[in-house]
């Protein structure tokens, strides 16, 4: 079983706020839970983190560094598809595009 964000808990979030800034990187449920759910709603899943990378040197740390740790890993464009493609459905670190600028 490859580990999660969840089960890596702090130490995730601790690092992904050093490559991208602590306000780049979501932690709040409440704050989270729109990046858990696809448009149409019918899938629906949990992630403890999303982080927001700006530059392709950030998503290249962030992936290095998942990859790295044992920690699984969900891409998110506009979280717009319509079968769930980006829906971490097992607790997986998001690593939300809305930001990435290339």
């Amino acid at each position: 079983m490859t580990p999660t964000a969840g089960s890596t808990g702090t130490a995730a979030a601790g690092e992904l706020r050093r490559i991208v800034g602590p306000q780049h990187v979501l932690v709040d449920p409440d704050v989270t839970a729109s990046y858990a759910v696809d448009w149409t709603r019918r899938w629906q899943g949990r992630t403890p983190v999303v982080v927001r990378p700006g530059t392709t040197a950030e998503v290249a740390a962030i992936v290095t560094w998942c990859a790295s740790a044992g920690v699984a890993l969900v891409p998110q464009g506009g979280n717009t598809g319509l079968v769930g493609g980006g829906v971490p459905l097992d607790g997986e670190v998001v690593l939300s595009l809305t930001r990435f600028d290339g």
